[in-house]
């Protein structure tokens, strides 16, 4: 007489492979979804470090930390004459351009850390 195995334990098996399978699947969406935000995060503080370092130079900013890098702005106490007193463009049909450059570095993980690198320009052509 031939004995068979009960089908519960060759599905028991199956379901544990699946499991695995998926637990692996799961974990590494969720590790990849944490890093985009990480890298998310960091371009979108480079980006605000740039644009309020075009928009207002060194006048609100610490720019001693190295990540942020005004060129010319509209608002700036170094930038400005002298007295550091705010300078703003003159005439109206005049062409202008303020610009800043920022950096920022996503968080180092699984995937690696993510240097980001953005330059703001505020331009103004006849």
């Amino acid at each position: 007489m031939i004995r068979r195995e009960s089908t519960t334990k060759r599905r028991s098996g199956q379901a544990a492979v699946e499991t695995m399978l998926l637990t692996f699947t799961l974990m590494f969406v969720l590790l990849g979804l944490v890093h985009l935000f990480s890298v998310t995060w960091a371009g979108q503080n480079a980006h605000i470090r740039a644009r309020e370092a075009a928009f207002h130079g060194d006048a609100f900013l610490d720019v001693s930390n190295g990540y942020t890098e005004p060129s010319t702005a509209p608002f700036s106490q170094s930038l400005a004459g002298p007295g550091g007193n705010y300078t703003i463009a003159t005439g109206y049909f005049e062409m202008y351009e303020f610009s800043a450059e920022a950096n920022d570095a996503s968080r180092d993980d699984y995937f690696g850390s993510q240097d980001i690198e953005v330059k703001a320009q505020i331009i103004r052509g006849n």
